[in-house]
C-alpha cells in the first residue's frame, strides 16, 4: 500500500537501484587496518597481523577492546560473534592480549551492554579496572585525560580534541568504521557505568 503519491513518482525517476544482501554481495565481516593513539598511527595488514611490535598506549587499547568484547575466536577462522567485536578482538590478539573467552569472563565482574542511546559498552573486571568501547564522539565526551608517549596520562585539552577529531574524519572519509576504546583504573573507578575514561582510540 503506497500512502503518498509521491514515493510512488520518486521511484519512477529512478534509474538504478543498488541493494546489498549479506552473503553475496558482502560477506558481512570486518578486518582491523589501523590503530590510532597519542603515539601515532600503527597500520594492520594482513602481513604484520600477527607480528606486531606494540607502544604501551596501543597495548592498552588492545587491552580495552578485548575486556570489552563478548566474540569468541575459532583457531579455524570461524568465529562467533559481532562482526566488528570479532575484528576487534583480532586486533587485540595481534597486539599481544589474551584472546581467552574464559580468562575474559573470570576476571569480567560486572558487564554493560551496547546501548545505543549512549553508544557505548563497559565492564568491569574484579581488579576494579574498567573499560569501555564506542563511538568516538560517546567515548571523548566522558573523557578527561588521554594517554600520552609511554601511556602516561595527560590532560585531554583543545589540542588534543583537534588531533582526535582529525583522525576520526580522516578515517571516516576513506570508508572506515572507527571505534574508541578507553580505560579507567581501579584507583579512579567510579560507581556507575559509562563513567569518565582515559581513552586511547582504534580504528577497525
Amino acid at each position: 500500500m503506497v500512502k503518498r503519491l509521491s514515493a510512488v513518482e520518486t521511484l519512477g525517476c529512478t534509474d538504478v537501484i543498488c541493494t546489498d544482501k549479506t552473503g553475496t554481495l558482502t560477506e558481512n565481516r570486518m578486518r582491523p587496518v589501523a590503530v590510532w593513539t597519542a603515539e601515532g598511527q600503527l597500520d594492520l595488514s594482513a602481513v604484520t597481523l600477527a607480528h606486531l611490535d606494540a607502544d604501551p598506549a596501543a597495548r592498552a587499547v588492545a587491552t580495552a577492546v578485548v575486556a570489552a568484547n563478548n566474540a569468541r575466536l575459532d583457531p579455524s577462522g570461524e568465529h562467533l560473534g559481532d562482526p566488528t567485536e570479532v575484528a576487534l578482538m583480532l586486533t587485540g590478539v595481534a597486539l599481544g592480549v589474551s584472546g581467552d573467552p574464559d580468562e575474559r569472563l573470570r576476571r569480567r565482574l560486572a558487564a554493560y551492554r551496547f546501548d545505543s542511546h549512549l553508544k557505548l559498552m563497559s565492564v568491569a573486571d574484579r581488579d576494579g579496572h574498567r573499560y569501555t568501547k564506542g563511538a568516538p564522539e560517546a567515548v571523548l565526551e566522558r573523557c578527561t585525560t588521554l594517554l600520552g608517549p609511554g601511556a602516561a596520562p595527560v590532560p585531554l585539552d583543545a589540542d588534543h580534541r583537534a588531533q582526535i577529531a582529525a583522525a576520526v574524519q580522516r578515517f571516516s572519509a576513506a570508508g572506515i568504521r572507527v571505534i574508541a576504546a578507553a580505560w579507567q583504573a581501579a584507583a579512579r573507578a567510579a560507581a556507575r557505568a559509562h563513567s569518565r575514561l582515559a581513552p586511547a582510540y582504534c580504528a577497525a
